[in-house]
């Protein structure tokens, strides 16, 4: 019975040593496709809040490189391209962004299931240039 024991966690740990070297290739390998600036290459995960009328973007890079961006008009963002381009998304309320991520709020006459996929495609188009 030992041998038994014995041999699974042998075969185990030798497992999860491999996966272990692989693993540190493919961050290092994301990092590199990080730096090229295409919007396949960049990934936004939509979440709700508990704000059902706000969601929060979370980007696989920066959206925000110092502080925060914070408004809630076009105005506001008028010199702020990527602003300037969730606004022209009809139902946009409001955006604040920092870091790697961005929250939403919508108007009450929008709905979720179409400012989802604008925001996720302005996101993309706009970090990309």
């Amino acid at each position: 019975m030992r041998q038994d024991d014995d041999r699974g966690h042998s075969h185990s740990h030798g497992h999860s040593h491999d996966h272990g070297g692989g693993n540190d290739h493919a961050e290092n390998d994301q990092t590199e496709d990080d730096a090229k600036a295409a919007p396949s290459d960049i990934m936004v995960v939509p979440s709700d809040t508990p704000n059902p009328n706000a969601f929060k973007f979370t980007v696989n890079r920066n959206v925000v490189t110092q502080g925060s961006m914070s408004f809630n008009s076009v105005e506001e963002a008028k010199d702020n391209p990527l602003g300037k381009a969730l606004f022209a998304i009809e139902g946009v309320a409001s955006i604040f962004g920092v870091n790697d991520f961005i929250t939403i709020t919508k108007s009450d006459a929008a709905t979720w299931d179409a400012l989802i996929p604008a925001v996720e495609a302005a996101l993309k188009k706009g970090l990309a240039d």
